[in-house]
C-alpha cells in the first residue's frame, strides 16, 4: 500500500466513524432512557405497594436527630403523621418495597447510630439515571451538616417527589409554606390513593430532578442531603428528594438564572421521565406549558388534564 492509499484509507475510516458515532450515541441514550423509565416504574409500583402495606403513601419525612427513626437497630419505623414515625425520606421508606430489605432494616448493625451511618452512605443504583451518572456517594463537609456524626458520607439520588404549589393571591406562584396539594405528605398528615381526587393517571408523582452537569458529583446544594435525609424547609430542597412544581422541567445543561432553584429536569434530550400516581411512566417535554405542568402537579384542583401532552 502506498502512502496515498494509506491516507485515503484512514480518511475513509475517519469519515465512517464520524457518521456512525452519532447513531451509536442515540442508541446508547435510548437504552439509558428506557432504563431510567424502568427505575421510575419500579418506584411507582413500590409507592403503591407501600400504600397497600400501610394504608397510605410514604411521607417525605421530617427533620430529626438521628436522621432515621429506629426503635432499635434492625427495627426501623414506618412513615406516618406522628412524631415517632419514620423521619427518613420517602426514598428510605420505599427500600423494603424495592428489594432492599437488608439496607432498610440494618439487622446486623450494633446500634441505631451505626444503622443510620450505613444507610445514608449506601448508594441505591435504582435512584440514579444512567444518562447522567453512575451511583455516587461523597464525603459531605461537617460544617454543612447539622446532624453529626450521622451521614458524613452521603449517597445521592436523581429523582424527586411532586410537592405541589399554591398561589400567593397576587397571581404569583409561591412554594413556602408548602401546600397540601402535591404528593409529598409530611408531618401531621398522610396521603392515600383516594386523596388524589383529580385522578391517578392525571397527577405526577415522581420525576427526575434537575442537576447542572458541573454539579453531578461532590458535596453541593444539589447533593449534600442524600437520598435518605428528610426534606428541610431551610434548604434548597432538591437534595432532599422533592421538587417545586410551578417551575416547568428544564434540561440539566440549559441556562438557569437562579442556579440552585429546585425543579424537575434531566439529562435526556427533549424531555424528562415522570411516574404518574397510577404507577405508569411517560415522557414530558421541556416545552410543556407552565399551566399544564401545574395541572399535572396538583392532585385536587378539579381541573381536567388534556391527554395529548
Amino acid at each position: 500500500m502506498t502512502l496515498v492509499e494509506a491516507l485515503v484509507s484512514i480518511g475513509i475510516i475517519a469519515l465512517l466513524l464520524g457518521l456512525t458515532m452519532p447513531a451509536v450515541q442515540r442508541v446508547r441514550e435510548a437504552a439509558a432512557r428506557t432504563q431510567c423509565q424502568n427505575h421510575l416504574r419500579q418506584i411507582g409500583l413500590a409507592w403503591h405497594d407501600h400504600a397497600s402495606a400501610h394504608g397510605y403513601f410514604p411521607t417525605v419525612g421530617r427533620h430529626a436527630l438521628p436522621p432515621l427513626t429506629f426503635a432499635a437497630a434492625g427495627a426501623p419505623a414506618v412513615g406516618g403523621p406522628r412524631p415517632g414515625d419514620q423521619a427518613g425520606s420517602w426514598m428510605y421508606q420505599l427500600l423494603p418495597h424495592l428489594d432492599q430489605q437488608p439496607l432498610w432494616q440494618q439487622a446486623s448493625a450494633a446500634s441505631v447510630d451505626e444503622a443510620c451511618e450505613r444507610v445514608v452512605g449506601t448508594p441505591v443504583p435504582l435512584y440514579f439515571c444512567p444518562s447522567r451518572r453512575s451511583p455516587q456517594r461523597w464525603a459531605a463537609p461537617r460544617k454543612e451538616l447539622d446532624e453529626p456524626p450521622f451521614g458524613l458520607i452521603r449517597a445521592g439520588n436523581d429523582y424527586a417527589v411532586n410537592d405541589g404549589f399554591e398561589h400567593s393571591g397576587t397571581g404569583r406562584l409561591r412554594t413556602f409554606p408548602r401546600p397540601p396539594n402535591g404528593l409529598g405528605s409530611g408531618v401531621g398528615r398522610v396521603l392515600r390513593p383516594v386523596d388524589v381526587v383529580d385522578g391517578l393517571s392525571s397527577t405526577v408523582m415522581v420525576t427526575e430532578r434537575r442537576i447542572p452537569p458541573d454539579l453531578y458529583v461532590g458535596p453541593n446544594a444539589y447533593n449534600i442531603g442524600g437520598y435518605a435525609a428528610p426534606r428541610a424547609f431551610g434548604e434548597t430542597g432538591v437534595d432532599f428528594g422533592f421538587m417545586d412544581a410551578p417551575l416547568p422541567p428544564l434540561a440539566d445543561g440549559a441556562a438557569e438564572p437562579r442556579k440552585y432553584l429546585p425543579r424537575a429536569g434531566s439529562a435526556h434530550p427533549g424531555g424528562l421521565n415522570a411516574a404518574l400516581a397510577d404507577g405508569s411512566v411517560r415522557a414530558i417535554g421541556y416545552s410543556v406549558s407552565p399551566d399544564l405542568w401545574v395541572l399535572l402537579a396538583v392532585r385536587n384542583d378539579g381541573r381536567a388534564v388534556p391527554t395529548d401532552y
